[in-house]
């Protein structure tokens, strides 16, 4: 065996870099929109196949998170955030029923 060894050192891993972190301007608004809520007049709906329907198609529009039918009103109730109006009132027209203009509450 040969006295003389060589000795290669272990690299010293190198720490992941800091990330500092960014804020948003004190002006801007970073909060998720608020969900709305959009009622419907719907003529024609009398039964609980129409409750179906209507809310089997309105779930289907992007961003609606609850459809509530209401048969002794005759309104159709859609809560979520970024509701498109004229989405959900194709989504009714498509059920089979007529909608009138929607009203947020």
């Amino acid at each position: 065996m040969d006295a003389r060894t060589t000795h290669t050192p272990t690299p010293t891993p190198t720490p992941p870099p800091t990330q500092t972190p960014t804020y948003a301007d004190a002006d801007s608004d970073t909060r998720a929109p608020a969900p709305a809520t959009h009622t419907f007049a719907v003529s024609g709906m009398s039964c609980g196949s129409c409750v179906r329907h209507v809310t089997d198609e309105v779930r289907k529009v992007g961003g609606v998170d609850s459809v509530a039918v209401d048969l002794v009103a005759s309104t159709v109730t859609v809560s979520g955030t970024g509701v498109d109006v004229d989405l959900v009132r194709s989504a009714i027209i498509e059920a089979g029923y007529e909608p009138a203009a929607a009203v947020a509450v």
